[in-house]
Formats: C-alpha cells, sequence, structure tokens
C-alpha cells in the first residue's frame, strides 16, 4: 500500500501506536521513491536524544509539540516551494468486456 504512495512532503507523529514515527521515517528513507520527500516529525518528547535520534533517521525537521498551526504550515510551504507539481492522476479505463 505505501509503495503506492507519491507524497510531496510527510508529517509524521513520533508516538504512532504500533511502532514509532522514527521507525517509519527510517522505512521511508529506505524506499527509493520516497528518498527524496521531505519528512518532519512531530513529537511530545523534547530531550536531545530524542531529537538526534530523529535526525539521524532521515527527518528533515523534528518539532517538539506544542506546535501552532502556523509553524507547520511554514514548514511544509518551506519544503514545497521550487518542488516540482505532483503529475495528475492517471485516468483508469474500464473496458466493457461484453464488447
Amino acid at each position: 500500500m505505501l509503495a503506492d504512495l507519491h507524497p510531496s512532503v510527510v508529517l509524521l507523529d513520533v508516538q504512532l501506536p504500533s511502532l514509532s514515527g522514527i521507525e517509519v521515517c527510517w522505512w521511508i528513507r529506505r524506499q527509493r521513491h520516497l528518498a527524496d520527500v521531505p519528512v518532519i516529525l512531530l513529537g511530545a518528547r523534547t530531550s536531545q536524544f530524542e531529537i538526534d535520534a530523529g535526525l539521524l533517521a532521515g527527518a528533515n525537521h523534528y518539532v517538539t509539540k506544542p506546535i501552532t498551526s502556523a509553524h507547520i504550515t511554514a514548514l511544509v510551504a518551506h519544503h514545497l516551494v521550487g518542488r516540482p507539481a505532483l503529475p495528475p492522476p492517471a485516468r483508469v479505463i474500464i473496458a466493457d468486456s461484453a464488447d
């Protein structure tokens, strides 16, 4: 399922239910089609160890909570500036097999 995704930016919480956002970031960085996608980690933990772990996993930014919507908007906009626009989604044509 994730292999079919082509996001412009990934906004990822560090504390996910089953794995950590840091593990997901590490996985994203090892996928060829996602390797250049900016990753922004959001975390409630503010220890330098946690922040360093996120950045070493490949995150472009590690932002500690609480965070304002203006800050998130600015970070996302920063990473989208200069990136090529995504191509339009492919059209799916289902032919009638009765022909």
